[in-house]
């Protein structure tokens, strides 16, 4: 059945890709917004990437639910606690599913800020991203073949992780200099200094 499903929303991308006239958004909206939920992580691979590929096109209301759905994947992701046999097989070089992590990223740059306690869920995601290459950098204690595999995907999930955090800051029409987001900005900016003198 989750072989299925993601065959299916490739198939609807290769569709809108095609003949995006043809698709109801609002008819497939809800279904592909609830995939991202799914326990599967290749489904929620799939539905993500539909979703990019829908939002892309037209910004429809339809779609808003997808950003807590997106941020509690990404949160799960990206958790201390992301250990144990939900995971299992979905590790790459101790890092869960950095494909999904990146795509979940990408995703959200197509909406506003969220507030509330979603924004909380995802400032908390933010964070252990960046302490989590922070802490990398500081160790640098790997092979150098590992070390290439390994640094490659969480340099695509920090990369992303980083250009989210700009849109943010750049939708943000407040003239204060302490937006919700430039805590961030400002642990990137240094970050970035790390890889410069590395």
């Amino acid at each position: 059945r989750s072989s299925i499903r993601k065959k299916a929303c490739l198939c609807m991308l290769s569709m809108i890709r095609k003949a995006p006239e043809n698709i109801e958004v609002e008819s497939i909206a809800p279904r592909v917004v609830s995939m991202i939920a799914d326990q599967d992580f290749g489904v929620a691979l799939c539905a993500i990437t539909l979703m990019i590929g829908l939002v892309s096109l037209d910004a429809s209301p339809a779609y808003k639910e997808a950003v807590p759905n997106t941020i509690r994947l990404l949160y799960k992701l990206v958790s201390k606690n992301s250990s144990g046999s939900d995971f299992a097989g979905y590790y790459y070089f101790n890092t869960i599913s950095p494909w999904l992590q990146i795509k979940c990223l990408r995703l959200l740059q197509y909406f506003p800020a969220p507030t509330g306690d979603t924004k909380k869920r995802l400032d908390e995601s933010l964070v252990r991203i960046l302490k989590q290459e922070t802490n990398r950098v500081k160790k640098g204690s790997m092979s150098s073949s590992q070390k290439k595999n390994k640094t490659n995907a969480d340099h695509g999930i920090l990369f992303e992780c980083m250009n989210l955090i700009i849109y943010y800051e750049q939708q943000n029409t407040s003239e204060s200099k302490s937006s919700p987001y430039r805590v961030h900005l400002d642990a990137m900016t240094k970050l970035l200094g790390r890889f410069i003198s590395w």
